[in-house]
């Protein structure tokens, strides 16, 4: 598969905003963090051409994300999937 297919998706609930504090379980063993920017699309949309994406995207943000990597290892062991 070409990696430019390839995407990690985060739904809105896995946000914190500006002062809000990052809690995590007793579960998380190894976490690891990533400076990412992110993109906020702002509409729909459906085989889009690379000429139009841009039209799609609503704006753009610094992000810091944070992944269990112990519990990810185990759910990739596990069989679990990745989003494609």
């Amino acid at each position: 598969m070409d990696r430019g297919q390839i995407w990690f998706d985060k739904p809105i609930s896995s946000i914190i905003f500006d002062k809000q504090p990052l809690k995590l379980l007793d579960t998380f063993n190894y976490v690891v963090h990533e400076v990412e920017l992110g993109v906020l699309l702002g509409m729909q949309g459906k085989n889009i051409q690379a000429k139009d994406a841009r039209k799609h995207i609503a704006g753009y943000f610094l992000a810091i994300d944070f992944t269990n990597r112990g519990l990810g290892s185990q759910f990739k062991k596990d069989g679990a999937p990745w989003c494609l």
